[in-house]
């Protein structure tokens, strides 16, 4: 359950759902992939870039 709660808190998603779904793929059972840590924005005409801000 513990594993579980930090898998949730690094995707950000601090509700119930999102914790059920963990324990019930078994999600806490893995260890989380470093490359879902890396993953880059993908390019879409809706979503600004950093450049957008500056």
């Amino acid at each position: 359950m513990i594993k579980a709660c930090q898998r949730a808190l690094g995707y950000g998603a601090y509700n119930y759902k999102t914790i059920q779904t963990i324990l019930e793929k078994e999600l806490d059972k893995k260890d989380p992939s470093p490359e879902t840590e890396q993953l880059s924005m993908p390019l879409h005409d809706n979503i600004r870039g950093e450049h957008y801000y500056q």
